[in-house]
């Protein structure tokens, strides 16, 4: 690196991370201006995947619905098409000017109604079509959401101004569109999906390179710090001499690095899951470039609060998605943001845990909090402020 030995920060770091602890996180944590013991386990940032919403065959209670209300929306939830339907499973036929297409259930709001509002004559009609459909309660009203196909939901909402108690003998007119409703395959998902496939692929890329984390020469590029090995001990290069050798990709090049299997499938399945909500909600650049940010503020976090040190992983990213959509979501709420409140209450939990120590107690190893804890709140200020713009749009 051509610099004096004086200039730069000696820490001890097993020189081929021999003994790593698979499946971690990252952050070895060094002394300043000394060298310490070596150690063999990396802080760690085990993030279990975040589960889509999936009917169980059960339905919580519903603030504001009435019991036979929440029982005949069992069926539709997850939007998915009522047994009634006059044509094949996952078809609808409502309104003649529906497109015939084929269409991905993205939900649209047909209705906002009053808490107060009976919706169970309303909701049978639309079993009865056949028509998927979805009832949630936003912000302190009730909300029907039906897929974006056509013109269904001004179609719905025709269909409420005529029977808005229902009727038990309403038929479609002969010869209404049929709109086919289908749930999309991994391949469309893709195709829906680009940036949050691209920084996936990229991170598998880099995982490769640095055979998660134990091809140290190709690791130092992408580490926060650069640094050097000589013998039982690593050389960090201050982080001022870097940018100022225009390595500025350091600042968010962290979030790319794994250091194993386990580590790299967890994050990855976490961020195609969140990632994916908020390219759907809010388009491809706006992911990457909260993507980018909260790499940045994450790594920068951990590197104020742990010290010169080797760290990486998307779980700072993660956290910060998090807050994003949960903070959004109360602002401005839409069932693509919405997530089951045991995934947040168990994520809390876990940082709490992580905080307290007693993750590393168990043998999970050093677990990066500073990237985890500024990824959280950066992701919470921009779900504000984001969630405020969509709010007064709307």
């Amino acid at each position: 690196m051509g610099r004096r030995s004086a200039d730069l920060w000696r820490c001890g770091v097993p020189a081929r991370c021999a003994a790593r602890r698979r499946g971690q996180d990252a952050a070895v944590h060094f002394g300043k201006e000394r060298p310490v013991a070596l150690w063999h386990r990396r802080a760690v940032a085990v993030c279990w995947p975040l589960l889509a919403q999936r009917h169980t065959g059960t339905d919580p209670a519903q603030p504001g619905l009435p019991g036979l209300q929440r029982g005949a929306l069992r069926q539709a939830r997850g939007l998915s098409s009522g047994s009634g339907n006059p044509a094949r499973p996952g078809q609808v036929r409502l309104g003649r000017c529906a497109a015939a297409r084929g269409c991905i259930m993205i939900p649209v709001a047909a209705l906002r109604l009053p808490l107060s509002t009976d919706l169970t004559g309303f909701i049978s009609l639309l079993q009865r079509l056949g028509v998927p459909h979805r009832v949630s309660e936003e912000a302190g009203e009730q909300v029907l959401w039906v897929p974006d196909a056509g013109q269904l939901a001004e179609d719905v909402r025709h269909l409420y101004a005529r029977f808005p108690e229902g009727d038990d003998t309403y038929q479609l007119p002969p010869g209404a569109a049929i709109i086919e409703v289908k749930r999309p395959g991994f391949m469309q998902q893709l195709r829906a999906s680009p940036m949050t496939a691209l920084v996936l692929l990229a991170t598998l890329i880099v995982a490769c390179f640095t055979l998660l984390g134990d091809d140290l020469d190709t690791l130092r590029w992408l580490t926060f710090l650069d640094f050097q090995v000589q013998g039982d001990y690593a050389m960090f290069t201050p982080l001022a001499d870097s940018l100022a050798a225009g390595q500025w990709w350091r600042i968010f090049s962290p979030m790319l690095i794994h250091f194993g299997i386990l580590h790299l499938s967890m994050n990855g399945l976490w961020y195609w899951e969140l990632g994916r909500r908020i390219e759907l909600r809010q388009g491809r650049w706006h992911l990457l470039g909260l993507t980018l940010l909260f790499a940045a503020v994450s790594n920068s976090v951990q590197y104020v609060f742990g010290g010169p040190s080797l760290f990486g992983g998307l779980s700072g990213v993660l956290y910060g998605l998090l807050g994003h959509c949960w903070i959004f979501q109360l602002l401005a709420p839409n069932p693509v943001y919405r997530m089951p409140r045991g995934v947040l209450i168990m994520m809390l939990v876990w940082l709490v845990l992580c905080l307290s120590g007693l993750v590393s107690m168990l043998g999970f190893g050093e677990i990066a909090n500073g990237a985890h804890v500024g990824g959280l709140i950066i992701g919470c200020v921009t779900g504000l402020l984001g969630g405020a713009i969509a709010r007064r749009r709307t």
